[in-house]
């Protein structure tokens, strides 16, 4: 579900939500530069990290999830010195 604080805050949103085999993962604002995307279990392990680099208004990248076992995540993208996260269920 897309999180829309005001007209000029980001839109970040992750899905299918719940999903098993991949998440579309979404960032819209007007940010250009290095962004770190990673997973979390729901006790803050990391089980994913992956660097990106986000050069268009629109920034979307497809994250394999296969072989998480089933159980909620969080996702979160770092990108400047600002943080998005969203919590995912794989099944």
């Amino acid at each position: 579900m897309p999180e829309k604080t005001g007209s000029n805050e980001p839109v970040f949103s992750c899905y299918p939500n719940p999903s098993r085999d991949y998440v579309n993962v979404s960032l819209e604002n007007s940010y250009q530069g290095p962004v770190e995307l990673m997973v979390t279990d729901m006790n803050g392990r990391a089980i994913i990290r992956t660097d990106r680099f986000k050069s268009d208004p629109v920034w979307q990248t497809v994250l394999d999830i296969q072989n998480l076992k089933a159980a909620n995540y969080m996702i979160t993208i770092k990108y400047g010195s600002r943080l998005a996260t969203d919590k995912i269920t794989v099944y």
